[in-house]
């Protein structure tokens, strides 16, 4: 019986290959590169003028991570010997961990589990830098690693030279106008495109704030452990390979979707439809069930509950097939989490995008097997993980209560999520809160005032309501309400739930929506 090989092959570095810098460009390249690693660098010039791979053997390639069937041992060594050489040269700063399983007759889920364990193996494994100087030499200042030219007056590394090479390559901008796509009812005119500046997204009335927002699926190493024991033998490398690609459809089009609501939404309304004629979106990962995005701030709640709306009900839609086409029982849909940080312009993207994804985590915790998401207002200057930005700015321990939680989160998508809040209530109180009177500034003042005291506190939030209730243009019975659906008892009088309180968030969401 002929050997087979079973590769497997993940990308790592990803973010911070892509976040190193502050320069969307440099970026927009970047996420190219990372795009091509794991389809056309990988076909079209790694394995140029060798055997080529037949394309039922080719089970996923996407989202930085390769597995394919060899059925060649000379194909197999060369891919294994010179693979991850080639890469860090065409992307220097992205590294390879590999692992290869022989075996025959089909492919099992037994070799499918061995490779991942093999991988894993790999990945702590520490890799040699591509990129060494001696001391003596010029250094690029934006990235601390070895000059190789210079670009606009400035010393840069050979991998800024490449991401700004492959930018300039890459004319169509391939990833960015997949938001369109051939069957998105066309929204606005062929003169807009996407940004490549900061300050084409950016607007300087909502104070210079954008969001990175990062999206994961929910429990899909289950589901793929299920696939694998569901099959017979014979149908598991059909079964990974017709799975994989449907995840990719599912992702883009939800992506696509989310896009087109919410640019819809924006040009319908009555302020200053879109500046410099640039869309105010920049996709920068987008396959397999991973999303990240860079959009103007009061754009990018809308955006996420729309695409994780759809990631569930696409995806109920492709399992069907699946389940029809295999003859297994996979389950009705797949959910997702995402985590939105909102930073200015000018904040360190390496790290609005680490945010990003541990606020993803952290929903991911909270809702299990729902979909939900978490975001995060960046005000200070001083980053550290998200648990001890937790302790730090969002407990208030007065000295005379028990500690009071800012951190509403994470919300849910769906109103019948159990034990969290509904992402929909939160937006009804911003609105409610954004209407003009209403006691924005004695808010402020009450969140202070409960790292003091809880009685002082307690004082101080009566007067506010009573004040509140005078107002002629402020309406206290329409705000109490929102209050009362986000969460069970809460009022302006009395806006603490559970050791928590919604009234941070609500004033840090304000801001974003710009001038009422």
């Amino acid at each position: 019986m002929q050997k087979l090989y079973f590769y497997g092959a993940n990308v790592q570095g990803i973010q911070s290959f892509i976040f190193e810098t502050n320069k969307l460009k440099e970026m927009v390249g970047a996420s190219a590169l990372v795009d091509d690693i794991c389809k056309d660098f990988f076909f079209n010039e790694f394995l140029k003028g060798k055997a080529s791979i037949l394309d039922k053997d080719c089970i996923r390639f996407a989202a930085g991570n390769i597995r394919v069937i060899l059925r060649d041992q000379e194909l197999a060594q060369f891919i294994v010997r010179y693979f991850p050489k080639k890469v860090q040269e065409y992307a220097p700063g992205i590294v390879v961990s590999q692992a290869l399983e022989e075996f025959q007759g089909d492919l099992t889920q037994e070799i499918m589990d061995k490779l991942e364990r093999a991988l894993k193996t790999q990945r702590n494994r520490s890799d040699r830098p591509f990129q060494m100087g001696l001391g003596a030499i010029a250094y690029a200042p934006r990235t601390g690693k070895p000059a190789y030219r210079r670009s606009d007056g400035e010393r840069i590394d050979i991998g800024s030279f490449l991401k700004q090479k492959k930018f300039k390559e890459d004319a169509t901008d391939r990833l960015a106008k997949s938001l369109l796509g051939s069957h998105v009812i066309k929204i606005c005119d062929d003169n807009i495109s996407f940004p490549f500046y900061m300050d084409e997204i950016a607007l300087p009335e909502m104070g210079n704030w954008i969001a990175v927002i990062h999206a994961d699926g929910n429990g899909l190493g289950k589901l793929i452990q299920a696939l694998g024991k569901n099959l017979p033998a014979a149908k598991v490398a059909d079964g990974y390979r017709l799975f994989s690609e449907a995840l990719n459809r599912v992702t883009l089009a939800a992506a696509q979707a989310a896009f087109q609501k919410v640019i819809r939404e924006l040009l319908e309304q009555d302020q200053p439809k879109l500046v410099h004629k640039k869309f105010p979106f920049r996709p920068l990962i987008l396959g397999g069930d991973d999303l990240t995005v860079i959009c103007r701030a009061d754009l990018a709640i809308p955006f996420t509950v729309e695409f994780l709306t759809q990631f569930e009900q696409k995806t109920e839609y492709e399992l069907d097939i699946l389940n029809k086409t295999l003859q297994t029982s996979l389950g009705g849909n797949l959910t997702a989490c995402a985590g939105i940080a909102f930073i200015k312009s000018s904040y360190p993207f390496y790290y609005g995008y680490h945010l990003a994804e541990e606020l993803c985590s952290k929903a991911k915790k909270a809702s299990r097997k729902h979909s939900s998401l978490a975001f995060h207002k960046v005000l200070s200057s001083f980053q550290d993980e998200y648990e001890e930005m937790e302790k730090r700015e969002l407990i208030a321990k007065p000295s005379d209560g028990d500690e009071v939680h800012f951190a509403f989160g994470p919300y849910a998508i769906r109103k019948d999520t159990p034990n969290m809040p509904y992402v929909q209530d939160l937006l009804d109180c911003v609105e409610a809160l954004r209407q003009s009177d209403s006691p924005r500034s004695g808010l402020r003042q009450w969140l202070s005032m409960l790292s003091e005291t809880k009685a002082k506190a307690d004082q101080w939030i009566d007067r506010v309501a009573q004040i509140a209730s005078e107002k002629q243009e402020f309406s206290l019975v329409k705000f109490n309400e929102a209050l009362a659906k986000l969460g069970k008892g809460l009022s302006l009088r009395d806006p603490i739930c559970d050791g928590k309180t919604p009234i941070y968030d609500l004033l840090m969401l304000i801001p974003l929506k710009g001038r009422k």
